[in-house]
């Protein structure tokens, strides 16, 4: 099973290829948020008709809020909308398949 690498804005130190293009992460999350906020209303309307009742500024900064999970009391916090990039690799990398030889070389 390949294991997903999750991109996370505060990741200076990775960089994505896409197209011909190379992003950071923080470039991609901020210019996704931008667009969201760009046009208020228009995303504010879109949000209520998904029947979801919180401005989008709201989300972005964090909304008080409750949650109950199972088998858990309500639990008082904030919401925040996160913007969440997920690499997955097409097929193991050299260094997993080279570690893998490594373990199956010594048995351990």
């Amino acid at each position: 099973m390949l294991d997903s690498i999750l991109l996370k804005v505060d990741d200076k130190e990775t960089a994505v290829a896409i197209g011909d293009q190379i992003y950071l992460p923080s470039v991609l999350h901020s210019a996704i948020i931008d667009y969201l906020l760009a046009d208020i209303a228009r995303t504010n309307s879109h949000l209520r008709s998904k029947k979801v009742h919180v401005e989008i500024r709201a989300l972005v900064e964090g909304v008080k809020s409750r949650i109950l999970q199972p088998r858990k009391d309500w639990s008082e916090g904030k919401v925040s909308l996160k913007v969440c990039l997920e690499f997955t690799p097409d097929s193991p990398s050299r260094n997993s398949e080279e570690n893998l030889d490594i373990f199956r070389a010594t048995g351990e």
